[in-house]
């Protein structure tokens, strides 16, 4: 799940038919615990009235996938995996438009890295979880003192790990650590409106 700013695209929002709309984290939880499958669940979140407009990366123990942009009162657009899309990657920009004007949070330049960095294990048919890892520490993905925390999960094995700082032997490229006026100003244009 990751925040998604109001496009001037979203439908307006005509109220939410008397439902109470849910905190976009309550919302998802209430989903994992009362949902019976992928299915169920992918249209709970993509259906249930919440706060705020979000992403939702979602993928079955099988080879389900799905990615959901919501607006507060509902679904604005799924992508799915099959023979067309082969991965799917989500920052803070919808995955349509690609328009640099609009890319807030440099979002265009972290989805090409980490499709960039993907292309090879996907070629060889799986990524590893290290794969992972590496794709979610490198900078821009990963910048610290803006990146909360990252996760990786695998259905089918059941696991679930959430980092809030790389491990100490991971390079995590991007700008050097002694040069915080170069952080700062690119923390400053991510969050720039």
């Amino acid at each position: 799940v990751n925040f998604r700013e109001r496009g001037a695209d979203d439908p307006a929002e005509d109220g939410l038919g008397g439902a109470l709309p849910l905190p976009v984290g309550l919302a998802v939880r209430l989903a994992l615990e009362q949902c019976a499958s992928y299915r169920e669940f992918v249209e709970t979140v993509a259906t249930v009235p919440c706060m705020a407009p979000f992403y939702c990366m979602v993928a079955s123990a099988g080879s389900e996938a799905a990615q959901i942009t919501r607006y507060a009162s509902g679904e604005l657009s799924r992508q799915q995996l099959g023979e067309d899309l082969t991965h799917l990657v989500q920052a803070n920009m919808d995955h349509w438009d690609d328009d640099p004007a609009r890319d807030t949070q440099e979002s265009l330049v972290r989805c090409k890295l980490a499709s960039e960095m993907l292309r090879e294990p996907l070629a060889r048919g799986y990524v590893t979880e290290s794969e992972l890892w590496a794709v979610l520490w490198r900078y821009p993905i990963y910048e610290k003192g803006m990146t909360l925390y990252c996760t990786v999960m695998n259905p089918a094995t059941g696991s679930f790990r959430s980092l809030a700082e790389p491990p100490a032997d991971v390079d995590v490229g991007g700008p050097a650590k002694s040069s915080t006026k170069k952080a700062t100003k690119s923390s400053a244009k991510r969050n720039k409106k």
